[in-house]
């Protein structure tokens, strides 16, 4: 209640204020600027509508309420499929949050208005495709009874038909031979179709991030010693490769890095506890690869004040929560916390011993593989946000309609007889696979496969985001 009189307030405030935003100033024929049309334009805008979707479902449903009591005499919301759905676009509350998280919005309105033709060609071409497939699936399997029905028509067949093109094939083993081949044909197609669109949208943020890039963001990363003297300046060399004997150190750290991951895996096998000997081998490879790690682990920390932030006691103090002195130290801790188990029962040794492959992110020191993806993740981290954050509002908006739609639909039964849309927090998983392009459930009501429908084409969009951004930054 008290939010909802917030929110309220808060509209209205924006209304009256609206009059000031002179991208959307109205005038009369004599120039003068009439506040009242002003108001109303916003009103009608995308920045409105999104703050009416969190406020009307509840003015509706409180309507409702009194219809009912002055009907039947009692004050119960009436359960209705539409007000249910009403009730959904409460979600659109998580938009209102922070004003530049519509950012993720119009960013793809811009990339659709720049290439609208390209967009509109490439969707007739798909469309006609996808027709002529449907038409050929429902030709090769009506008659197929290992489908059951469901392509007995051409439009159950186009619902298939749009799973193939966004590279899923579900009961493709109940298919006829036919069938199968135009599966294969399908998956040919589909490359060509999809990627058209993926690559214009792939290349709008990747415009976007270049922009970024131009205006001046840069990565602030660690400032290293290129010279120095005395015994804290040769540790450092040493460890930091920048002496010769340091770059052997460099290759002996990596090798030892991977047979450390190598003898984790070899030793979750059945044979390295039967073989004769493997089993001491990898013990005395653990204990000596720790003696090690603990030693860079010691020498880095007594050499790393050298560097700028991390000089002095609190440098010292910075550097020990620090991403690289957590990566050292997460390579040594899983032995040292093995040796305390035997008075921890409640430790899963299992686990702790699963930590050791953590030492694989010692590597990073060596080849800087992360690195890379840290600096253009960092230089696009405003352009990932908003698209993050509009991914999460589809996300629970699409899980919320599906949950309405499916819910009471008998065929979408898990093997131990729980609903895959029972609520919507059990719809968000099926949801979330249904955005990464895969396709478990098939068995929709037409409502749902509408809807699945569009969330593969919305997954096409938001997969093209990080390959446009990674494909920039490289």
């Amino acid at each position: 209640g008290i939010s909802l009189l917030l929110f309220t307030f808060e509209y209205a405030l924006r209304v009256w204020a609206s009059a000031e935003e002179e991208a959307l100033g109205m005038y009369d024929s004599k120039g003068r600027k009439n506040d009242a049309m002003t108001r109303v334009r916003w009103m009608l805008s995308f920045y409105s509508i999104v703050d009416l979707s969190s406020l009307l479902p509840y003015y509706i449903e409180s309507y409702s309420v009194l219809l009912t009591k002055a009907a039947c005499g009692t004050g119960s919301a009436v359960e209705l499929p539409a007000f249910m759905f009403l009730r959904m676009f409460r979600l659109f509350r998580i938009i209102r949050l922070d004003g530049k998280y519509l950012d993720a919005f119009t960013v793809f309105d811009d990339i659709y208005r720049e290439n609208k033709k390209l967009l509109f060609t490439s969707s007739f071409v798909g469309g006609a495709i996808w027709v002529l497939l449907s038409g050929a699936n429902w030709a090769s399997e009506r008659g197929n009874p290992a489908m059951e029905g469901r392509l007995d028509t051409i439009l159950k067949a186009s619902y298939f038909t749009l799973c193939n093109l966004f590279g899923e094939f579900p009961m493709v083993n109940e298919r006829s031979p036919m069938g199968k081949l135009i599966a294969v044909l399908t998956a040919a197609i589909a490359v060509a179709v999809f990627a058209i669109p993926t690559g214009i949208f792939g290349n709008g943020f990747q415009e976007h991030a270049e922009k970024n890039k131009a205006e001046g963001e840069e990565v602030a990363g660690r400032k290293e010693v290129e010279s120095g003297e005395g015994l804290q300046w040769h540790i450092y060399a040493f460890v930091k490769g920048k002496s010769a004997a340091g770059r052997v150190y460099e290759r002996v750290m990596l090798l030892l890095i991977v047979a450390n991951v190598s003898s984790f895996i070899v030793g979750s096998t059945q044979w390295a506890g039967e073989a004769p000997g493997v089993a001491p081998a990898l013990d005395a490879l653990e204990l000596a690869s720790v003696m090690v790690f603990t030693a860079d682990y010691a020498l880095r920390f007594a050499s790393v004040g050298l560097e700028e932030q991390f000089s002095g006691v609190s440098g010292r103090a910075a550097y020990l929560v620090s991403f690289y002195s957590m990566v050292d130290l997460a390579a040594v801790l899983p032995f040292y916390l093995g040796l305390l188990t035997p008075s921890l029962a409640s430790v899963n040794t299992s686990f702790i011993r699963a930590l050791r492959l953590l030492r694989m992110l010692k590597a990073e020191a060596y080849v800087e593989a992360f690195s890379v993806f840290d600096d253009i993740i960092y230089n696009n981290r405003a352009v990932l946000t908003v698209t993050g954050f509009a991914s999460a509002v589809l996300w629970v908006f699409f899980s919320s309609v599906m949950y309405i739609l499916e819910k009471d639909n008998q065929m979408l039964l898990s093997p131990r007889g729980d609903h895959y849309y029972r609520s919507i927090p059990a719809s968000m998983w099926i949801t979330l696979l249904n955005l990464t392009g895969e396709v478990p459930l098939v068995d929709y009501t037409p409502w749902g496969k509408v809807v699945s429908g569009v969330m593969g084409v919305v997954a096409v969009g938001s997969f093209a985001i990080p390959i446009g951004i990674l494909g920039s930054g490289f």
